[in-house]
């Protein structure tokens, strides 16, 4: 496997420690182009906005 893989995070992004391994190893199947992680909306709960976005972001990954 050769090239490059460039990784983006927002600047509110919380990664767990071994997330960079965990994305760049589903690379290792020549099919795939683009991985995403799982989004999670940690203060869903606060107000309609913010409830708002996380059900849009759950249906970003179905």
């Amino acid at each position: 496997m050769g090239g490059e893989i460039v990784l983006c995070f927002d600047a509110d992004y919380y990664p767990q420690r071994d997330i960079i391994e965990k994305l760049v190893k589903e690379f290792a199947d020549p099919k795939v182009g683009t991985v995403q992680g799982r989004v999670v909306v940690l203060n869903e709960p606060q107000n309609i906005v913010t409830r708002l976005v996380a059900l849009e972001k759950i249906g970003d990954t179905a």
